[in-house]
């Protein structure tokens, strides 16, 4: 359910560990920085997506977004990251339940969510607001998701639930089941009651999640932004 490896400091990634988030996350990467915005997909993505960072991105502050599609083609317009109308830039990890059920091949969940709840995104430089805001976009996104917004017009950063991904050597990971074998906190892991491995756990998720999407209507309509916003209690906008 796709990566994010956000580098504040500019260290790169290690080499195995791109060739392992790329090989979990097969269908494209994003990488976002003061630079811009650079989206590769493809048979030669990995290949392009290295050379780019390698040679343009160290000691710059970036965020790099390997790609597995639940939602959505698989294609240079649905590879993170997304724009809000504001100018933030935003990659997300998860599946997003508010609006996943109304995903096409066109719009994938996150698009979807950018489009819908983000379209006022408040720089870390306004404080209060900026508080606000992330409080209410990390209850609006529930358990297990992430995101990594960049603010180019102050080039500062948001973590959204932070404490749900991992800091090695520098660089936060959105989860730990994309990376080497050797760099997961724990070996196993447990879904109701059974010990399956990290990419195990990451695909029953999943599944779990898709069938709560087919089964139990759990998603408020989008065009009903009074609901939606009682219902998460957050700033966050609407876009009818």
């Amino acid at each position: 359910m796709c990566l994010i490896a956000f580098s504040p400091n500019g260290e790169l990634l290690e080499r195995n560990v791109f060739d392992c988030a790329r090989a979990e996350n097969p269908d494209g990467i994003g990488v976002m920085s003061c630079l811009g915005v650079e989206k590769f997909v493809g048979r030669r993505a990995g290949k392009r997506a290295w050379r780019y960072i390698t040679r343009e991105l160290y000691g710059i502050p970036h965020a790099v977004h390997f790609r597995y599609a639940t939602h959505g083609a698989v294609n240079r317009a649905l590879c993170h990251p997304f724009i809000s109308k504001s100018g933030a830039l935003v990659m997300h990890n998860g599946i997003l339940s508010k609006t996943a059920k109304y995903a096409t091949l066109d719009c994938s969940d996150t698009s979807l969510f950018v489009q819908w709840y983000m379209e006022q995104v408040p720089d870390p430089a306004e404080q209060k607001e900026h508080e606000r805001f992330k409080r209410g976009l990390e209850k609006a996104l529930g358990y297990n998701n992430k995101m990594v917004i960049y603010h180019p017009f102050t080039d500062s950063w948001t973590i959204a639930n932070e404490d749900e991904g991992y800091w090695k050597e520098g660089v936060w990971y959105s989860n730990e089941y994309s990376l080497p074998r050797y760099m997961q906190s724990y070996w196993d892991y447990e879904w109701h009651g059974r010990i399956v491995s990290a990419k195990g756990y990451a695909k029953r998720y999943a599944e779990e999640l898709r069938w709560m999407e087919e089964e139990q209507d759990i998603m408020a309509p989008p065009d009903d932004a009074d609901a939606v916003r009682a219902a998460v209690r957050s700033p966050l906008a609407v876009v009818r």
